[in-house]
């Protein structure tokens, strides 16, 4: 298939697939369902709904009738991973499952710092982690434990 542009739009042939590229997505109407039970779903009105769908707000929804709903907004979130190395290395398979993690983090925490009894801390390994959470724009979170 192709994609239409303006100047390929004089040379269509019959039978020629065309790729309208959407940016929402579709549901199918299942038994029970409402337009508002639906738009809630979206995070959008059943008044902007209906109006999309080109449909009246008081018609009785079908199951099985496709509706287009509209790109949702993104929710910001922050996510955190915790790493514990094991012995006094960062074995390479925690490394290797930390750098496949970390593009989807905010925080990447190995566990854990102790606390001695002067107050100071002991660092647990961090190996190449440092680099792993720099490289994906992740902030290498502390994390403190007086066990």
């Amino acid at each position: 298939s192709q994609i239409l542009r303006k100047d390929t739009a004089s040379r269509l042939v019959i039978g020629q697939a065309i790729v309208i590229p959407i940016t929402g997505r579709f549901y199918w109407v299942r038994p029970g369902d409402s337009l508002y039970s639906i738009a809630q779903q979206a995070g959008i009105s059943y008044q902007e709904l209906a109006r999309i769908n080109g449909i009246s707000v008081h018609q009785q929804l079908r199951p099985g009738l496709r509706l287009y709903l509209p790109p949702s907004s993104k929710k910001r979130a922050e996510f955190n991973a915790y790493v514990e190395p094991f012995g006094n290395t960062v074995s390479a398979s925690l490394e290797t499952s930390a750098r496949k993690a970390a593009p989807y983090l905010t925080y990447l925490a190995p566990f854990a710092f102790r606390v001695n009894r002067d107050g100071t801390l002991v660092a647990p390994p961090l190996g190449n982690l440092r680099a792993v959470a720099d490289a994906q724009n992740a902030i290498l979170m502390m994390v403190i434990c007086n066990q």
